[in-house]
């Protein structure tokens, strides 16, 4: 064939060959791997996305400043109001299901903190949550204060909610939890904080 008949030298004029069925199947199975191996990386990122780490390096410190106007009642309240009992700080939103899981527990502790001499303090951070959350803590009879600090989560570490941390009456952080407590799990922070042992979980 000469180029005066319009061919392109080099290039066949006839269509690829089709791949046989075994080179077919390996490509099926290379292509599955990889969406596989994409939506586990997804769901990775996506579960860990709002979950608190597991430890804090505020313990043995100084509790950062806490304040902010309460949710219910509209009064100015600080974490040093609270000074000289232990303090059980929980931040936490309406949102959250876990938070909504976990008050329970925090109810439980609340309706015996006087046997420790100890008090419940949530934190929200979100104004736009302030109403729902107020709504939330009332219906539910959680009648210990909440306030809304926007700084909060910055000088606190928090990476997820809900989060406690337990303030000594020192207004040194002793423990810290992440994720959900069940009533055990608190009664265990709190006595081995006044026993001086361990307060991370």
């Amino acid at each position: 064939m000469s180029l005066l008949d319009g061919a392109t030298p080099g290039v066949s004029g006839s269509s690829p060959a089709p791949l046989s069925a075994p080179a077919q199947r390996r490509t099926v199975l290379w292509v599955s791997a990889a969406v596989g191996l994409l939506v586990a990386v997804l769901v990775g990122v996506l579960a860990a996305v709002g979950k608190p780490v597991d430890t804090s390096n505020l313990l043995g410190s100084p509790a950062p400043a806490l304040s902010g106007t309460t949710l219910t009642g509209h009064r100015h309240l600080a974490l040093s109001d609270l000074a000289g009992k232990w303090v059980l700080v929980d931040f936490s939103a309406s949102t959250c299901v876990d938070c909504r899981e976990e008050l329970p527990s925090l109810e439980v502790f609340d309706r015996t903190a006087s046997r420790y001499d100890a008090a419940v303090l949530s934190v929200e951070e979100d104004p736009s949550d302030a109403s729902a959350m107020a709504r939330w803590m009332t219906g539910s009879g959680a009648d210990w204060p909440a306030l809304q600090d926007p700084q909060a989560s910055v000088t606190w570490g928090v990476t997820g909610i809900p989060t406690i941390f337990l303030v000594d009456p020192d207004g040194m952080i002793v423990g810290y939890y992440p994720s959900g407590i069940d009533p055990a799990s608190l009664d265990a922070l709190i006595t081995g904080a006044i026993r001086g042992g361990s307060g991370a979980p």
